[in-house]
């Protein structure tokens, strides 16, 4: 009898040893990690439906976010809030990697391809709670991707499909741990600014509304899979926008917006210099009210840094993402779904531009020539370490931006798999870097002396474009149920800000204008690259208002031979009443 107790009570302190060794190992692991991997272990030993397939793939993203906003008119607060939260977005898979349940649009996606399951944790750091969370959303993922496996399967019965791809491609286990970064900043000092910034439109009568919106927020972003990857990154964000509208003297509403972007606040520029810019927007914006209509214009245009930068990223940064094709369960819904990018994925080993062009897309790269860029990050939202492509080389198209979801040409990823909010992650660029060996000094000189060799009177110089290819930046979000049509966006945007420049230097600032028989070949036709190469940020938001950061450094250029065309805008009426007058 001694014996035996002598055992059980062995038993009972091994059990208690290990559990303790384990707890032990766990205690300088954060609260988040330990309840993601443990319900990750759990799931994948233990979830399956009986005669139903158990998951292959599993990962886990937590992002803890905490951010400071203001938003400021005419020279008052209108709302200052301070917050956190903490999004879970799954990604789970059933079948294998050559067939699964992704790259599969049905009837229940109602206008985008969510990435999987999306909810809320508890902002508390609280083991139990944010694990309880984790496994009701993953049991609901699981049912999920269980009914969208057979919906695909059926769809696949009944459809020729000239060409099988594999669903996703296995990685190397990585792990990435870096160091959280808090939020620190003075709200009191961002209201001071952004009730400055926005008391500037006192000065503009014809401006009928403005707004000045100031953000600074930090994620740190944990990340688990059944593979063994494991990593925390940190994305901190900072920007000012500033946007107005107006009306022409036919009715015509002007919409326009310029931002400041950054990590952190002590990358935006300093107040005064904001203020300067603020104010030369508002003057622009004005004089626009009582100009004539533009005339036609074909020849060369100069786009000046900024829409470079845009023009850049709008043909050669999104022809390159998303290069997979979909299946859609039905086909009608395809037109619901237009493909956001990727016209250039079928152009390998083509040349796309000057042979004087190199791109590069170089994810780790944190600032260029000072200026922090915002467009990085270590690890991709597929847990692969980001990589530096070349794009392009020599004017030669070599490779794409490329996640876990293979492609004809390319079957690994170069760990640039990039979620825009909810949407799934898809091959997409981050810091882009446009190099070119002819670049020609003064580039406005050097294109007044090109009109001046063409007998031009003046030329069009841009020098801003519309947010990636929306028509007005006030476009609502569209959600299409049935198989409606969603109108594509243009190649490029429109300008929101250009100028006639003419050959004896003086300059007439353009009304507005747009751009007509377009296509990605236009990028052969430039004739002249400016010497200096700027940085600039930017903030892509799609329909639903999800984002993603986007850095492009890049050159001025002259395209030839462009047409652009006087804008079309619809009157709407005026206000009854004019604007008050600030005294």
């Amino acid at each position: 009898m001694k014996k035996l107790t002598f055992v059980v009570m062995f038993f009972l302190f091994s059990v208690v040893t290990v559990f303790a060794e384990e707890t032990t190992a766990k205690a300088g692991e954060s609260v988040i990690f330990r309840a993601m991997s443990d319900e990750l272990n759990r799931s994948m030993t233990h979830l399956k439906m009986q005669n139903r397939a158990a998951p292959y793939y599993i990962s886990y993203i937590i992002g803890d976010t905490r951010m400071v906003i203001v938003e400021a008119n005419s020279g008052a607060i209108i709302s200052s809030d301070e917050y956190g939260y903490k999004n879970l977005f799954i990604n789970l898979r059933v079948g294998s990697y050559d067939l699964d349940n992704s790259n599969f649009v049905s009837d229940r996606d109602f206008g985008f391809m969510k990435m999987g399951e999306r909810g809320s944790v508890p902002i508390e750091d609280d083991y139990d709670a944010i694990r309880y969370e984790i496994w009701l959303l993953t049991d609901n993922a699981y049912k999920t991707a269980l009914e969208k496996m057979a919906k695909k399967k059926a769809t696949l019965e009944n459809r020729q499909i000239t060409e099988k791809l594999a669903d996703f491609t296995k990685c190397k286990a990585t792990s990435c741990i870096s160091e959280e970064v808090k939020l620190n900043v003075n709200k009191k000092q961002l209201e001071s600014c952004a009730k400055n910034l926005s008391a500037i439109f006192h000065e503009f009568p014809k401006i009928q509304s403005a707004r000045v919106v100031i953000s600074s927020g930090v994620t740190t972003k944990y990340f688990v899979d059944s593979e063994g990857s494991k990593h925390r990154d940190n994305k901190p964000t900072t920007y000012v926008e500033v946007s107005a509208t107006t009306q022409t003297t036919e009715g015509v509403p002007i919409n326009d917006k310029i931002g400041f972007y950054g990590e952190k606040v002590s990358d935006l520029p300093d107040e005064n210099m904001m203020k300067a810019k603020v104010k030369d927007f508002a003057a622009e914006l004005s004089q626009k009210v009582g100009l004539k209509k533009d005339e036609e214009y074909s020849g060369p245009v100069l786009f000046e840094e900024e829409a470079s930068a845009l023009l850049f990223y709008q043909i050669i940064g999104k022809g390159v993402s998303n290069s997979r094709t979909l299946l859609f369960e039905n086909d009608r819904m395809s037109k619901s779904f237009p493909r956001e990018g990727g016209f250039l994925s079928g152009k390998l080993n083509q040349i796309i531009l000057p042979a004087s062009f190199n791109i590069y897309d170089a994810p780790a790269m944190k600032e260029y020539k000072g200026k922090t860029l915002i467009g990085g990050y270590i690890v991709d939202d597929e847990g692969v370490p980001g990589e530096k492509i070349t794009l392009v080389e020599n004017g030669k198209l070599l490779t794409l931006p490329i996640g876990r979801a293979p492609t004809k040409d390319l079957k690994v990823s170069n760990g640039h798999g990039r979620s825009q909010g909810w949407e799934a992650p898809v091959g997409r660029v981050s810091n882009m870097i446009v190099e070119s060996k002819d670049g020609q000094g003064n580039i406005k000189e050097k294109y007044i002396q090109l009109l001046k060799d063409r007998n031009l009177k003046y030329g069009i110089v841009i020098t801003r474009l519309r947010e990636d290819g929306k028509d007005s930046d006030n476009d609502e979000p569209t959600f299409f149920f049935g198989g409606g049509e969603r109108k594509q966006d243009n190649l490029l945007s429109n300008p929101v800000a250009a100028y006639k420049l003419y050959t004896d230097g003086h300059n007439e600032i353009v009304k507005g204008m747009e751009f007509e028989n377009l296509t990605y070949k236009l990028l052969k036709d430039i004739i002249l690259v400016g010497e200096e190469i700027t940085a600039h940020n930017f903030i892509i938001r799609n329909q639903s208002r999800q984002s993603v950061c986007m850095s492009v450094i890049s050159p001025s250029i002259v395209v030839d031979d462009l047409e652009l065309n006087p804008s079309e805008g619809k009157s709407v009426k005026f206000p009854v009443v004019s604007r008050p007058v600030w005294k």
